[in-house]
């Protein structure tokens, strides 16, 4: 899934299988593009159609410099995970729902 003309056209082009595409939004997209964005991610996830979700986008840290930034989304790491590789307890949960 992509989103963005840029990256649609670059794996479009390497003719890379394209799940969804999401083009038009602006740097500051609205609450609905992230609604529509969020649900097809959440629906391919729940659907089992990918195992893991992964973010990756430029993250911009001055004018002349941006760099690639990879995160995982999705699944969620267990409270127990976040706890040990926190180095402490969790104080609290939290229920993501999109």
């Amino acid at each position: 899934m992509l989103v963005g003309k840029k990256a649609a056209d670059y794996f479009r082009f390497r003719n890379y299988q394209i799940e969804a595409s999401f083009s038009g939004m602006t740097d500051t997209p609205s609450y609905e593009d992230a609604r529509v964005v969020a649900t097809t991610v959440r629906d391919l996830f729940v659907s089992e159609a990918v195992d893991q979700v992964i973010l990756a986008y430029q993250e911009f840290v001055s004018m002349g410099t941006q760099r690639v930034a990879v995160r995982k989304f999705l699944p969620l790491e267990s409270m127990q995970t976040v706890a040990t590789e926190g180095g402490g307890d969790a104080d609290f949960t939290c229920a993501l729902r999109i």
